[in-house]
């Protein structure tokens, strides 16, 4: 039951304490998608998006050499009920297992998922790196990438109307 408390809490950080505006004049990083994960009332929308990153993911994977820089995506709930999907690097994923374990053996402070993505900033720009060329060379990268940006856009300015 603890893990599942710290789980859902853990979740509900990661996304009351990351920025949810881009600008609608150039498209969004990798690395902005994954610390911004897409959340709809709009279930048509939501599975489109989930959709989308999951293929834009699986070329990204295919096209990094290092193992390290991988993305993994996971579905996950708040509420029991209202399931999203989260994306998020090899390593983000080990070290918010380490500090969870420290966490829990009373050596470290529990860290926001925020916090620890400010702790990679530089692999985070890696990652950004390997994207972008991804995005030069592969048009169905590229295609995708816009898809989702548009449908992002489109659902932040219905929420801002």
């Amino acid at each position: 039951m603890k893990f599942y408390i710290t789980f859902g809490l853990s979740v509900l950080i990661m996304i009351g304490a990351t920025p949810r505006i881009f600008s609608s004049t150039a498209t969004p990083s990798l690395s902005w998608i994954l610390q911004n994960p897409f959340i709809s009332n709009n279930f048509s929308s939501q599975e489109n998006v989930t959709s989308l990153e999951q293929e834009l993911i699986s070329l990204y994977n295919d096209f990094s050499t290092n193992n390290n820089f991988d993305i993994t995506c996971q579905k996950t709930t708040s509420n029991g009920s209202f399931f999203f999907t989260y994306c998020q690097p090899v390593f983000i994923e080990e070290a918010i297992r380490r500090n969870r374990t420290a966490w829990r053996e009373g050596t470290a402070t529990l860290k926001k998922t925020a916090e620890i993505f400010e702790i990679f900033v530089v692999e985070m720009q890696t990652v950004d790196k390997i994207f972008g060329v991804l995005l030069e060379g592969n048009e169905r990268a590229r295609t995708l990438n816009e898809e989702i940006f548009r449908i992002r856009n489109q659902a932040q300015k219905m929420r801002s109307e």
